[in-house]
């Protein structure tokens, strides 16, 4: 008699699962954004406004990616960013980089002729270094040269990990703010001026950590100096949150000054902006690996509404792996979803990309109970997707508490 209980009860439990999956997947085919390439445009078209709804209340916009590397996250993103220059006015750029990088090509956008070939391969971080990137670089200078200054497009990068040519920056802006430092602060700033690749493996006891303290000094000081004007003002924060960062190498730490850093600039530019980094740290609650809070989250508390986080799931295509044995990077082909994941449940939808603002999913009973269920997510590093390890790339969180939009890719290929 247990028996039989036992097995009608677990019928009716799968029966009723099953249903809200089809419901939940139903609404998505009827209802979702559509993403689909034309001959003009991939992903969104951007002469029409049809997507402001979605859109309007927010005046920061973090669109993440499950995985570095692959092409069509670029591709999406870059084409929501378009959307966005256009209809809701978004006039800043923040990428998780470099500040320093960053600097030299939003000089190139607003006229510079550089090499933008050069100046892409100066990020800090490879993942960036694509042809897709350089792509929408040359948008952005295209863009402005039809703008006047106060309508231009502007590139900040965001990472504190990287001193990257901030001090020469630095050293230009003191000059044109026709400040001096002494011999002595001179020589300290020259301990720093370097790219130390290795800091994060040196030796505490090196110069650049015991004269940690001497540099915030003149850093406090330069920041309090009345007649240094705002932009350098940006400069000097991103040193100082190097030299933070520097003493104390944490993931909490580092999300908190990428954090402080999308504040700074949006308070000195005083216009919507557009983040450009991985999932963990766009989402609203914590980095997974740490359970500290994300960039994401601590925007949110500070921001409320006027934040708005985009996920990025996929679901099959070629991936950026790490063999452990060879000790190289190399590509894998993942040619179904990981089960048991939200990528999975998503898989069986008609549309190949689509976008779903949960906000306007959750007035769908089916949609606000597959949105508030605690499910797993894949979360794809810096080092690429390591199936044997692949238990430490799932998050196990609710959609509706790390991420008020989702766009979803059904395949994805690696970046150029």
């Amino acid at each position: 008699m247990k028996l039989s209980f036992y097995i009608f009860f677990f019928l009716v439990v799968n029966n009723i699962t099953y249903a809200q999956k089809n419901d939940a997947i139903t609404w998505i085919d009827s209802n979702a954004i559509a993403l689909e390439s034309n001959n003009s445009e991939k992903y969104v078209n951007s002469s029409s406004d049809y997507l402001n709804s979605f859109f309007s209340k927010a005046e920061i916009y973090g669109f993440g990616e499950a995985t570095h590397y692959n092409k069509e996250f670029f591709e999406a993103k870059t084409a929501f960013f378009k959307y966005l220059v256009l209809h809701q006015n978004v006039r800043v750029f923040i990428i998780e980089e470099s500040f320093g990088a960053c600097y030299s090509i939003n000089e190139y956008i607003k006229g510079n002729n550089s090499n933008l070939k050069g100046l892409v391969q100066n990020f800090r971080q490879s993942i960036w270094e694509t042809e897709e990137m350089l792509e929408l670089i040359q948008w952005m200078k295209t863009y402005n040269e039809t703008k006047p200054l106060n309508q231009q497009i502007c590139f900040y990068g965001n990472d504190c990990q990287f001193n990257y040519e901030l001090i020469s920056i630095l050293k230009n802006q003191l000059i044109k703010n026709n400040i001096q430092l002494n011999q002595e602060e001179i020589d300290l700033l020259e301990i720093y001026a370097a790219n130390f690749n290795d800091y994060f493996n040196k030796d505490k006891s090196g110069k650049i950590y015991t004269k940690l303290d001497d540099l915030k000094l003149i850093l406090s000081k330069l920041r309090e100096n009345t007649t240094i004007d705002e932009e350098s003002k940006l400069t000097i924060d991103a040193l100082n949150y190097f030299a933070e960062f520097l003493n104390k190498q944490t993931q909490e730490v580092r999300d908190f000054y990428m954090a402080k850093s999308v504040e700074n600039i949006y308070n000195f530019t005083k216009k919507k902006l557009f983040i450009w980094a991985h999932n963990d740290h766009i989402n609203k609650n914590v980095v997974h690996a740490t359970q500290t809070p994300s960039m994401g989250n601590l925007l949110y508390k500070k921001f409320k509404n006027k934040y708005y986080a985009m996920g990025f799931e996929f679901g099959v295509g070629e991936l950026l792996s790490f063999n452990t044995e060879k000790n190289v990077s190399e590509n894998i082909i993942l040619d179904k979803p990981i089960k048991n994941t939200n990528s999975d449940f998503l898989f069986s939808t008609n549309h190949t990309a689509f976008f779903i603002d949960f906000e306007t999913a959750s007035k769908d009973e089916s949609m606000k109970k597959f949105l508030s269920q605690k499910r797993n997510s894949i979360m794809i590093g810096g080092q690429g997707l390591v199936l044997k390890y692949l238990k430490y790339n799932y998050i196990h969180e609710k959609y509706i508490d790390i991420f008020d939009g989702l766009i979803y890719i059904k395949k994805i290929s690696r970046s150029i």
